[in-house]
Formats: structure tokens, sequence, C-alpha cells
């Protein structure tokens, strides 16, 4: 890495320990160890010396996504293979129950409806793998949602 006239040679890499995960980066063979926290579009580092954090920005394409969906469905929150499918089309659903799970980082995630509603598409099989922030689940337009966004 180049800062103005000067050089540094920089490494790092992410360490799970439990349930922590620290950065762990070399500048210029100084070696430091901090303990990272990912938390809504934040990365929040905790070391001896103090802590920092950073923004993440948010692509104008999913500037409208929390974390459990889109305003029509749910998106995959990394990437990973859909383990089991639970809802088809025409399936009726309350907030909060299981849609399907995936598997990331050796890890079972199960994805839940966001909203009561009416599921449009599932757009993934199991089996199929699946790129972070892929739709997952489309539900149908309701009434009161075309209303809010009048």
């Amino acid at each position: 890495m180049q800062i103005e006239d000067k050089t540094f040679q920089v490494l790092g890499d992410l360490l799970s320990e439990g349930d922590c995960t620290h950065l762990r980066c070399s500048i210029n063979g100084v070696t430091s160890k901090t303990k990272l926290t990912f938390l809504e579009n934040t990365i929040y580092l905790f070391s001896v010396e103090g802590a920092v954090q950073f923004g993440i920005p948010v692509p104008k394409y999913l500037s409208s996504v929390s974390s459990e969906g889109t305003q029509g469905g749910t998106l995959a929150p990394m990437a990973g293979t859909i383990e089991k499918v639970f809802v088809k089309a025409g399936d009726k659903v309350k907030a909060g129950d299981s849609l399907l799970v995936m598997i990331a980082m050796k890890m079972e995630h199960t994805i839940r409806a966001p909203k009561d509603g009416t599921i449009k598409k599932v757009f993934y099989k199991e089996g199929s793998q699946v790129n972070r922030h892929a739709p997952l689940v489309e539900f149908e337009q309701e009434e009161s949602d075309t209303k809010e966004g009048e």
C-alpha cells in the first residue's frame, strides 16, 4: 500500500475464535490482533490501543433492504447452499415463519419471513448455491404495501 510517498507492506486475515471474530494484520512486519464486530453496515474494531469504527457504504440497489429482506421478499445474508425449502408459491406465512435453511460457513442459517404474506415465488431449490444478497423468496404485493408506498 502506498500513502503519499511512503510504502507499507500490509497483510491481514480474519480469525474465528469461539463466538468472536478477530482481525489479524501485519504492517511492515509489526503484527496486531483486534476484535472485530459487524453491526448494521458498520465494522467496529477493539484493541488495547482503543476502538475504531468504519461505515460501509450501502449500494443504491440495497439502500431499502433490511437485514431480513426487501419490501417484497428476503435476501441471502451471505453466500451459501440452500439446504431445505419449507415454502412454495401460494403458501401463506406469518412473520417469523421459517422459509428455508441455508448452509454458510459450516453453519445453518434459517431464513424467516419478515412479514405476514403470501409467497409469490421461491427463487432457489434445495442444493442450489446462492450469492450474498441474492433474492431468495418474493412475496405477493399486499394492498397495505401499496397504500404505504403512495
